[in-house]
């Protein structure tokens, strides 16, 4: 009966004053009193945090909410807490005071209540949601997760009229300090002698995406692919993001809003509450990691660091790379100063192809009359000194790279 009763008043809820509604999601505030969640030491620690249904265990982070640009959205709560009150603050959002879920301008939802926020989608971009009830404890608790705007037709285009991605990951950083999750900490009431916030804030295990070991936490993509990379920081730390230069990194984007001119970049510094959005495009098979640096805001010590592996392999073939059908083939490969590049088009085109040494600089370009079929070209290095150079065939936007090695 309960339950039915709730139903019944966020449906009626949703029809008084809030009809016109694209798009609505149920969080469950709550915390787990028999499941812990497992650090990959073993240890366990209690969360709070949001989840999607009743049976559901606490995950870190909380379930990712993904809207169009221009949406109304209507997010409903439902407070199983077992005491603490909660709200739902859309870190980021232009929303007005009422739905912004910070309690003293806003409302909180006590436990085993309901509460409605209501908001309008705004500029597509990377978000965060959040507890700001004692915000300290709650966030540190797991109450938190990612909030993901999308452009207006759901399309993969990072804004409006914005860059074009084949694929998208998202990345949350947080930490885990034990002391802060034991039950005289997490279970409290908003009396103000009854909130016992830990002295001292030490870190111990240091997360991406709610995992602290990243075996299960891989960027596996093609080369040529464009890939958007979200990233975002709820922790207490600041984060210094280390990308391998074979990505070709381009930051675009901050808290939601594009940046009017492109930053190209491996190292990117994520302050807590920030979000920056990443377009990278590997043009060769490699494997590497992103690094993330974990350092104290006063001190700016590094204190912990996760890595997260890299793996670009093969070429995307899709409708926009369709005239090359195959990788290039450089031989003879090492080579005295003489060799041929080989490649495959479906159509004819014209083509540019580009040798260039390990300083950038181009020391060879040509533009090539392909035709259909397989297009062979000799170049000539022999003036060239021994070496690693690129060879780089591009058309349609696209580039594909191959190493050569100069004896």
């Amino acid at each position: 009966m309960k339950l039915l009763y709730i139903l019944l008043s966020l449906l009626l809820c949703n029809q008084i004053g809030h009809s016109q509604i694209d798009a609505s999601k149920l969080l469950i505030s709550k915390i787990d009193v028999f499941e812990h969640f497992t650090l990959p030491d073993g240890n366990q620690v209690k969360l709070m945090g949001y989840t999607e249904l009743i049976g559901n265990l606490i995950d870190l982070p909380s379930p990712t909410l993904i809207f169009n640009e221009g949406d109304s959205v209507r997010l409903d709560m439902w407070n199983l807490s077992q005491g603490p009150p909660h709200t739902i603050h859309l870190h980021g959002l232009d929303v007005d005071q009422q739905n912004d879920g910070v309690p003293m301008v806003s409302y909180f939802v006590p436990h085993d209540d309901t509460g409605s926020y209501y908001f309008k989608a705004p500029h597509a971009g990377t978000y965060l949601y959040h507890c700001h009830v004692v915000s300290p404890i709650h966030v540190q608790a797991g109450m938190y997760g990612m909030l993901i705007v999308k452009p207006s037709d759901g399309s993969n285009t990072t804004w409006n009229n914005g860059y074009s991605y084949d694929s998208e990951e998202a990345f949350l950083m947080s930490e885990i300090d034990p002391i802060w999750h034991h039950d005289t900490v997490l279970l409290h009431t908003m009396a103000p002698e009854d909130k016992k916030i830990p002295s001292t804030y030490i870190p111990q295990y240091f997360l991406v995406n709610g995992k602290a070991n990243q075996t299960d936490l891989t960027i596996q993509h093609n080369a040529n692919e464009t890939i958007y990379l979200r990233f975002a920081n709820i922790g207490n730390l600041g984060n210094k993001i280390l990308l391998p230069e074979e990505l070709n990194a381009k930051i675009i984007s901050s808290d939601g809003r594009p940046f009017p001119n492109v930053e190209i970049k491996d190292t990117l510094i994520v302050l807590p509450g920030e979000r920056y959005g990443v377009l990278v495009e590997p043009t060769m098979e490699f494997q590497d990691t992103i690094h993330i640096e974990y350092f104290n805001l006063n001190t700016h010590n590094n204190i912990g660091n996760q890595s997260i592996p890299v793996n670009i392999e093969g070429f995307l073939n899709d409708s926009k790379n369709e005239a090359l059908t195959s990788k290039i083939k450089v031989y003879p490969n090492p080579s005295n100063g003489y060799s041929n590049i080989e490649f495959e088009l479906n159509h004819k085109q014209k083509v540019d192809i580009e040798v260039i040494n390990l300083m950038g600089t181009s020391i060879l370009h040509y533009t090539y009359s392909g035709k259909i079929g397989i297009n062979q070209l000799s170049i000539n290095l022999w003036n060239q000194a021994p070496g690693v150079y690129w060879v780089k065939v591009q058309l349609d936007n696209k580039t594909i790279t191959q190493t050569l090695i100069l004896k």
